[in-house]
């Protein structure tokens, strides 16, 4: 019900307003509310019934003016309940926002660090392919180093033959090259005894004698090959 002086909320129960201290409005009984098939009205008049009964207690008089005081100091606390209740109220809509702020971050870093482990993951499969490559392609310069050491150790064994090949080509030449000169020789040799015998059958000794003497170091240089 509402104070029908200042229009504040009164309790249906309550005498007077506390916040104006005017009288409280009376509820009609035509719209008292019934609760198990008894209404406030007779509630009320068996409550009156009990009042003229029971023995007459002497009150103490208290003013409106401390009644309208103690209203208003009730009315400010149920106010400020009001607003501590409405703060608070405030603060776990904050504090809710916060944590699903923080749920979902803390979603998005699973969601990194799961990425993080799958890229983790993936890398560490192409490194044990490229340490596997590396592995074989170790194997297979191995083998080719192997190769190139039997390679060059049978071009240096051609390169040996050559060389000794070579100094025999040289000896040899150098044998066919004196051999070409003793020939001449010997054959300068034998011309000139050829032309002496042909002086001498003629009978001119004298010319016999000078074709002899200009083949004497010939025939003299010659006298080895006549004797193999």
């Amino acid at each position: 019900m509402k104070c029908a002086s200042c229009g504040a909320a009164v309790h249906p129960a309550a005498d007077f307003c506390g916040v104006c201290g005017g009288d409280a409005p009376r509820p009609k009984a035509s719209s008292a509310p019934r609760l198990s098939g008894i209404g406030f009205p007779d509630v009320a008049a068996g409550l009156a019934g009990l009042r003229t009964s029971a023995p007459a207690v002497s009150m103490p008089r208290v003013s409106r003016r401390m009644l309208a005081i103690a209203g208003a100091g009730v009315a400010g606390i149920v106010i400020a309940l009001l607003l501590v209740n409405a703060a608070l109220g405030a603060d776990d809509g904050s504090t809710a926002r916060q944590l699903a702020a923080a749920k979902t971050a803390i979603e998005q870093r699973d969601a990194k660090i799961a990425a993080l482990e799958g890229t983790v993951a993936t890398n560490t499969q192409m490194q044990s392919a490229l340490q596997s490559s590396a592995q074989g392609t170790k194997k297979e310069n191995d083998i080719l180093k192997g190769e190139r050491d039997s390679a060059k150790q049978e071009l240096t064994s051609i390169e040996a033959k050559l060389k000794q090949t070579e100094t025999s080509l040289k000896d040899a030449q150098t044998t066919v090259t004196k051999q070409t000169a003793d020939l001449k020789t010997l054959s300068g040799c034998l011309n000139g005894t050829s032309v002496a015998l042909a002086f001498g059958r003629s009978g001119r000794w004298p010319s016999a004698d000078l074709a002899l003497g200009a083949v004497a170091a010939a025939c003299k240089a010659s006298e080895p090959l006549l004797q193999r």
